[in-house]
């Protein structure tokens, strides 16, 4: 009976860290791309990790998967800036698109 031999270490890790990374870009625009950016760069660190001290050469999958996490949760967050500042400017614009959001939002503020 032959045995099927092992993946290398850390490497079912890399290849879900990247699957986040390519689901945090495409969900950057509407906020999600924060979450899954940043579960997708602690998957995609640890597999580095574990392939490091496996002396296992780290694989393509791995730092594809901690770029394209890292791109997904930046652009998340500049969106976000990016709507929170065009609101606060030209609060006349989120009146119409989110009733009620102005109000909310200098609440939160505290203004």
């Amino acid at each position: 009976m032959q045995q099927t031999p092992a993946p290398a270490p850390g490497k079912v890790l890399s290849i879900i860290g990247m699957i986040l990374g390519i689901l945090a870009v495409l969900n950057s625009w509407y906020g999600g791309g924060i979450i899954l950016g940043g579960v997708g760069i602690v998957l995609s660190i640890l597999a580095k990790k574990k392939m490091e001290e496996a002396e296992a050469p780290v694989t393509t999958i791995a730092k594809v998967g901690l770029i394209l996490s890292i791109a997904g949760a930046g652009i998340s967050v500049f969106v976000g800036l990016g709507c929170i500042i065009a609101c606060v400017a030209c609060p006349g614009a989120c009146a119409t698109c989110a009733p009620g959001f102005m109000e909310e939002l200098l609440n939160e503020l505290g203004i």
